[in-house]
């Protein structure tokens, strides 16, 4: 393995054990990895300083390897991969110093990417041990299985290049699919959980912009805008509240 690979593994091991902290309601406190990717990327510290933190342990990693312009700086795991194919660097084939993305759905495809880490160990049947951050809300490592990853960043110079294992084909705009389940609650600027990031994937599918965080779970100005131009398509109220009709006309065809 060359250096920079022992780099970027040394950077993440560093940190094994570290914890994100909650206040006293259970409520989780800014990571020093969103704080850093706040600074790093020049983005509000209110949206990024609690999120979701596996992508930007892993950018900040490779930071402090100087690995950077190789690895990238993401804090969406699915913009991340796309980053890779498009560089000729995505591939089904496991190494050490990887980055390793994984769907919990095992749907073998990009966009339904949930998670990140760094491979430390290539073991028999598709088997690897990896160091992945905002597991449990720690860093630690893991042993993961074939059916839970979809695929691999190398990223490293000499490293082959590769294409993505064979994935379902989704409909030609993303639209006249059922929808999920209305979660019960408008969707509007400040919303974070599961139920946002649901509505961004499928926005993104049918070719609308969210930025270069994308789907990370949050209703900030990009997704608030993209709603916007869906209810102007949709003829419905434009206030960039998905509610109810909102959330239906996301999977119609009345959205497009």
């Amino acid at each position: 393995m060359d250096a920079a690979r022992t780099r970027l593994i040394k950077a993440a091991r560093a940190d094994l054990g570290y914890r994100q902290p909650v206040d006293s309601r259970g409520q989780k406190l800014p990571t020093p990895y969103g704080e850093w990717y706040c600074r790093a990327a020049r983005v509000s510290c209110s949206a990024y300083g609690p999120a979701a933190w596996c992508d930007m342990a892993v950018s900040k990693w490779a930071e402090e390897a100087g690995i950077a312009p190789l690895v990238g700086r993401f804090a969406y795991t699915v913009a991340h991969a796309r980053w890779f194919k498009a560089r000729g660097r995505w591939s089904p084939a496991p190494a050490v110093g990887a980055v390793v993305f994984f769907d919990w759905g095992r749907s073998n495809d990009i966009e339904k990417i949930d998670h990140v880490g760094i491979v430390t160990d290539v073991r028999g049947g598709g088997v690897i041990r990896t160091i992945e951050a905002n597991t449990r809300r720690e860093v630690a490592e893991r042993t993961r299985g074939a059916a839970e990853y979809v695929g691999f960043g190398h990223w490293w110079r000499g490293a082959p290049g590769g294409s993505a294992k064979p994935k379902p084909k989704p409909p030609a705009s993303g639209a006249d699919t059922r929808p999920p389940a209305y979660p019960g609650r408008l969707i509007r600027q400040g919303s974070r959980g599961d139920h946002v990031r649901t509505w961004q994937r499928q926005m993104i599918r049918r070719g609308y912009n969210l930025g270069p965080t994308g789907a990370d779970g949050i209703y900030g100005p990009r997704s608030a805008a993209a709603a916007r131009e869906l209810q102007r398509r949709a003829r419905l109220v434009v206030d960039g509240i998905v509610g109810p009709d909102t959330w239906r006309a996301t999977w119609s065809k009345g959205g497009k």
